[in-house]
């Protein structure tokens, strides 16, 4: 670079091409430098450029572009950053940088530019740059980067929410989203409010109007009115507790908290978490891990009792876990007390069974399927276990499948089981899906057929009040019970196919955890965003692979979570 003009000549990126010897032909002008390039290279690489020299732009005819009207970042050398990536295919992305050459390698229409950005950056994402990320990822629409960097801002919340970044984010929309879903890492409420409130204050003329959504959201977390108050009494908020919508809303909390049963402080300090039960190849199947959503930590809880095995089948109901049978114990009948973090005996089941299901309906657990040994038929009989009384309950010839299945999984959807595909009878494969009302008491088949080779490894989970349908394969179908058409395929799944992996609902995706790929258990975790239909790696994985185990998702209380298991 010439210090007198300012200019640049990437020469070294001529000798590595190999063009025909002339030297540059294009300026890029940017504010008051200059860059020399030439137009075969700009051209090749980005079709903003591409447009220009193949057409009657100025541009094309003086061999100078002005790009000083796209406000190209002047804290960095982010277009000799550009012109340096165009000549050798390095990336000279650093932090300080990433963020601004993703804006211009998405505005010049660079996708290798691009792609090498994102790379970076999901590579390089922790928590002192997650809120910053995060903003750039959902403002220019990269679902997987905008996914991975909420996550964190959500995992290290009390580390990042009195940050500059946090109290610099622009859009309403960032702060409900994170308050959203209920795991936010932070099980003192008070400083969620103060951290909101700070975020309101610091710039009041123009937040003020958005007091009442941010009161919404909190009651929806929860968080009690009282420590709302205690909050924002200081002299800090003194804008916001004279502000007509605070008082409006806390008055409206008022009333809620007088009609409704709000949670206790001991429901508020529990995580949304993941269990997975078993799974080992090698040892004992009696560990039980945990995964809290809030914090991405894996934690031990209590052992099993007993080793179960193999096959058999896990529910949860509030706190409480449940597991049956298995290729150890068929009539097994455990319960995980979750308030006290302990495992019960409980009555044993009525049938043995292996390769069955389990739900729950209201107050009500029923086992679905399965079967004794692989010599015997599978069952059509569905045993029932109240909750209340704790007892084994018949049902008699009012509920049974209509056809009998081992092998399946099964979703609730409002009062009704769906028990989708599995193994016959005759062990023929499955590919429609059953009913059982057991409010109504009444069960069959759907006509629907699921539009895929049949195979008994169908997973099935119940998002934002619709049934899904993963396959072996990784298809996604959206399940619409009594429809006249077949399941709709909405995406699918990469790192598929796959089989004996968990499958649970979170956050309105889907998360698939470990199984085995290519003859591999596997430890990994991915998201399915439906919205968007893209799935997206996690950076958190499970302790160890994983295949065959049992899994469902409940509450625990945090004070169980201490014993990290690493």
């Amino acid at each position: 670079m010439a210090s007198s003009c300012q200019q640049t000549d990437l020469t070294k990126g001529m000798n590595r091409l190999r063009l025909d010897g002339k030297y540059s032909d294009v300026t890029i002008k940017c504010g008051d430098r200059s860059f020399f390039c030439h137009r075969v290279v700009l051209a090749a690489m980005s079709e903003f450029f591409e447009c220009m020299f193949d057409s009657e732009m100025q541009e094309s005819q003086t061999g100078e572009v002005d790009l000083s009207s796209l406000n190209v970042c002047n804290e960095v050398n982010i277009c000799e950053k550009v012109l340096e990536f165009m000549y050798t295919g390095e990336s000279a992305v650093d932090m300080p940088s990433a963020a601004h050459l993703l804006d211009n390698a998405q505005l010049m229409q660079i996708p290798s530019l691009q792609t090498a950005c994102l790379k970076f950056l999901t590579t390089n994402l922790n928590k002192t740059n997650c809120l910053s990320v995060w903003q750039t990822a959902a403002a220019h629409g990269f679902a997987e980067l905008d996914a991975l960097a909420l996550s964190l801002v959500k995992k290290h919340f009390q580390e990042v929410c009195f940050s500059d970044d946090f109290l610099a984010l622009y859009k309403i929309d960032y702060i409900l989203n994170i308050l959203n879903g209920q795991n936010v890492n932070c099980p003192d409420t008070t400083v969620i409010c103060k951290a909101v409130m700070s975020w309101i204050q610091a710039d009041f003329e123009n937040r003020s109007d958005y007091i009442e959504k941010i009161m919404r959201a909190l009651h929806v977390l929860p968080v009690d009115v009282k420590d709302i108050e205690d909050t924002v009494s200081c002299d800090q908020f003194r804008d916001i507790s004279d502000h007509s919508a605070y008082r409006r809303e806390v008055q409206w909390m008022r009333d809620q908290r007088s009609l409704l049963l709000r949670p206790t402080k001991q429901d508020v300090f529990s995580d949304e978490s993941i269990v997975v039960i078993g799974g080992c190849e090698d040892g004992s199947n009696k560990d039980m891990q945990c995964f809290s959503f809030p914090q991405k930590k894996w934690f031990k809880l209590a052992s099993l009792p007993s080793d179960v095995g193999f096959d058999f089948a896990v529910c949860s109901s509030g706190m409480d876990i449940f597991v049956s049978g298995g290729t150890n114990n068929k009539n097994a009948f455990l319960r995980y007390d979750g308030e006290n973090n302990r495992w019960d005996k409980m009555p044993a089941m009525p049938c043995r069974r292996q390769r069955h299901c389990m739900a729950v309906v209201r107050n009500t657990l029923y086992v679905l399927g399965g079967y004794d040994t692989p010599q015997s038929s599978p069952y059509q009989n569905i045993d029932a276990f109240n909750l209340i009384t704790m007892q084994w309950v018949t049902t008699g010839k009012k509920l049974f499948l209509a056809n009998p299945v081992r092998s399946a999984s099964c979703a609730v959807l409002r009062r009704t089981i769906y028990i989708v595909g599995g193994l016959d009878s005759k062990g023929a494969l499955v590919n429609r899906v059953q009913y059982v009302n057991v409010v109504d008491c009444y069960s069959g088949e759907e006509f629907q057929i699921l539009p895929i080779e049949p195979n008994f490894q169908y997973k099935a989970v119940v998002v934002d009040d619709k049934l899904y349908v993963v396959s072996k394969n990784g298809d996604v179908l959206d399940f619409c019970p009594k429809a006249n058409h077949r399941p709709l395929i909405v995406g699918k799944l990469s790192h598929f196919p796959r089989k004996d992996y968990g499958l649970c609902e979170f956050e309105n995706n889907i998360l698939v955890l470990g199984g085995v790929v290519s003859f591999q258990p596997r430890s990994d975790m991915i998201q399915f965003h439906i919205k968007n239909a893209l799935t997206i790696s996690m950076q958190e994985v499970m302790p160890s692979p994983r295949r065959q185990f049992g899994v469902c998702k409940t509450t625990v209380i945090r004070r169980h979570l201490s014993n990290v298991d690493d």
